[in-house]
């Protein structure tokens, strides 16, 4: 927590360096109520106050994802993976949009590349990567990360409609009969 004081009557807190998570998850999540634009100029002026600090790059770069403008975030997850901190978020959002440009093999790559540096693989991992081997029709892979994904995270629809696609291609359609009733 952060460290307050009185003085003068005024509650006084004491500022912390730099530029702090809370700030950029708080105006990632204003996209639910804000314009694309408006939000965007916010996420400009982060970059532009903080160019050395790679959250910056990552946390934009999962707006513009959201926008669809997947060429325009892998520019940024890349400037992001050039810089000292580095999290599995950073490669999942190069996954998704090397993934969303039609690169999988080179999407299935960054997947495993952050594995292997973050040592972490979650739900999302499970996700994308399930998304992205039924596109390139590797049915029983797909189903194996899809499954874990849903298990993990039951809540992500992205899951259960990929989980749903490659059990209809595997010639199962009681999921998605179930799905939809």
């Amino acid at each position: 927590s952060t460290p307050t004081w009185m003085e003068n009557g005024t509650l006084r807190g004491l500022a912390l360096p730099g530029l702090q998570h809370h700030e950029l998850r708080f105006s990632q999540q204003r996209i639910r109520v804000q314009n694309t634009s408006d939000l965007w100029a916010t996420f400009d002026q982060f970059m532009r106050d903080h160019p050395e600090d790679p959250q910056t790059y990552t946390y934009s770069g999962e707006v513009l994802l959201w926008v669809g403008r997947y060429a325009d975030a892998e520019v940024l997850f890349r400037k992001a993976l050039n810089g000292s901190f580095i999290t599995i978020w950073t490669w999942i959002g190069l996954g998704a949009a090397l993934g969303y440009q039609g690169r999988y093999q080179e999407a299935l790559q960054a997947f495993a590349d952050g594995v292997r540096e973050s040592d972490f693989e979650g739900p999302t991992v499970f996700v994308y990567r399930g998304e992205f081997l039924r596109k390139l029709g590797m049915l029983d892979q797909a189903s194996r990360d899809l499954t874990i994904a849903v298990q993990q995270k039951p809540n992500r629809l992205s899951g259960w409609i990929n989980r749903v696609l490659v059990d209809h291609a595997l010639g199962e359609p009681k999921p998605a009969q179930i799905l939809c009733a």
